[in-house]
């Protein structure tokens, strides 16, 4: 009884805790785009980093993976009620940059969806690092891909599956972005070898890229954590 009152008392504070840092940042980047032009691309993305922000928070302040996972889970059950309400305001959709309808709520509750469920597979695994890794790389990888494909990408992908909103000095960007961030991730993180650490995040970046461009509808939400997990589970697994 006294393990499971422990529990739920830590369920209470990583999920208080957690959540008020997130609206904090929220809050102040609302500020910065009342007060300054910063952009609706950069606001868009900076508003992407903080809510993946939540899964890093929730495994430092959860006792342990399980706490995180039922974190996560209570933060999309909490974010697909709240942000349905908040869509009822008129300025919503347009001050939040949303391409298309109930897009921010759909995306928040994905996100912490798959990353319950990741945290789930690889502390079962036992390497909750592979969380860090792809988080990372789904952050700033994307991030760097959106901006500098806004703002130096002319030539757009008109591949039959590609997403034809992105641009090949975007994924070109993405891929070298995401090799770097993961070549420093695995060195500083595992005792891999130089070899090893730059054929892992030669594929990860390939593949992250690749998951970048063919996902629409913001579906990198998904399959960029998702396959950049299987490619570190797989190398761990295998080699």
């Amino acid at each position: 009884m006294l393990i499971e009152s422990y529990a739920l008392k830590n369920i209470f504070t990583t999920v208080l805790i957690t959540g008020t840092i997130t609206l904090v940042i929220v809050l102040l980047l609302m500020l910065v785009r009342k007060i300054f032009d910063i952009g609706d691309e950069l606001f868009r993305k900076l508003m992407h980093l903080t809510a993946i922000l939540i899964t890093p928070l929730c495994l430092y302040f959860a006792i342990d993976f399980y706490i995180a996972m039922l974190c996560l889970f209570i933060y999309a059950i909490g974010g697909a009620i709240g942000l349905r309400l908040i869509e009822k305001v008129k300025s919503y959709s347009s001050f939040f940059v949303e391409r298309e309808k109930h897009e921010i709520r759909k995306s928040f509750v994905s996100y912490c969806n798959i990353q319950a469920c990741l945290i789930l597979v690889c502390g079962v695994y036992g390497d909750i690092g592979i969380i860090y890794i792809e988080l990372m790389v789904w952050a700033l990888g994307d991030t760097v891909a959106a901006l500098c494909g806004k703002k130096w990408g002319k030539k757009h992908f008109e591949w039959r599956f590609a997403d034809r909103n992105k641009t090949y000095v975007g994924s070109i960007s993405m891929l070298i972005v995401v090799f770097i961030i993961s070549f420093i991730a695995l060195l500083i993180m595992y005792d891999y070898s130089v070899l090893r650490v730059i054929c892992q995040s030669g594929i990860i970046a390939v593949m992250a890229t690749m998951a970048e461009l063919l996902s629409k509808k913001g579906r990198d939400t998904i399959t960029i954590p998702v396959i950049v997990s299987l490619v570190c589970l797989i190398f761990d697994m295998f080699f």
